[in-house]
């Protein structure tokens, strides 16, 4: 459905940017003003994955109640 490519597309955004984030996290935390700065950037980030996650999980049941209260509505258009 379109709702679910949506969804992948953002999923596929998201670990683009999340790829991205690390490498340039990476050059940042062995540059010499990230390791005086010592801000464990690398583990945040991991951090702020896994509350994604959790919130994905989470809004699961929504996504599935929209989803099909969505194809529902636009039976009648296709």
């Amino acid at each position: 459905t379109p709702l679910d490519r949506i969804r992948d597309m953002v999923d596929v955004y998201l670990e683009t940017v999340k790829a991205s984030g690390k490498d340039a996290i990476a050059q940042f935390e062995s540059s010499a003003v990230g390791k005086q700065l010592d801000l464990k950037l690398a583990d945040n980030l991991d951090t702020l994955g896994a509350a994604a996650a959790k919130l994905r999980e989470d809004m699961a049941p929504y996504y599935k109640e929209v989803r099909e209260m969505w194809l529902k509505d636009t039976e009648a258009l296709r």
